[in-house]
């Protein structure tokens, strides 16, 4: 997430705005775009991925900062490891994919 943070974060100001959000998503979504896939698809994997981070905005403030940004990912991986031991073996990300948060509604959208 700080990679992300340091690389979308144009104008340095430690937090991401909406508009550096879109420019993320719109980015990593160009290459499949230009492949021909499924442009309907695409757009609403961009209109689901663009919610979800809006909805990573805890104080509303229309910005992600890094504590925002890391809070799903954690309990994503607090839920996958399902024997505590913090690390994930294939079997627990396999089974979190259905059962965690982002990783079953993303999936939904596939």
């Amino acid at each position: 997430m700080t990679l992300i943070l340091k690389t979308y974060d144009l104008d340095s100001d430690g937090r991401l705005s909406q508009g550096e959000v879109k420019l993320m998503v719109d980015r990593s979504l160009a290459q499949a775009m230009k492949t021909g896939r499924n442009t309907k698809q695409l757009n609403e994997m961009r209109s689901w991925t663009i919610d979800y981070y809006a909805a990573q905005d805890l104080d509303h403030d229309g910005y992600l900062s890094l504590v925002e940004l890391l809070k799903e990912p954690l309990a994503e991986f607090d839920c996958m490891d399902q024997d505590h031991d913090g690390a994930l073996t294939q079997t627990e990300i396999e089974a979190g994919m259905d059962h965690c948060g982002s990783g079953r509604e993303y999936r939904s959208k596939l």
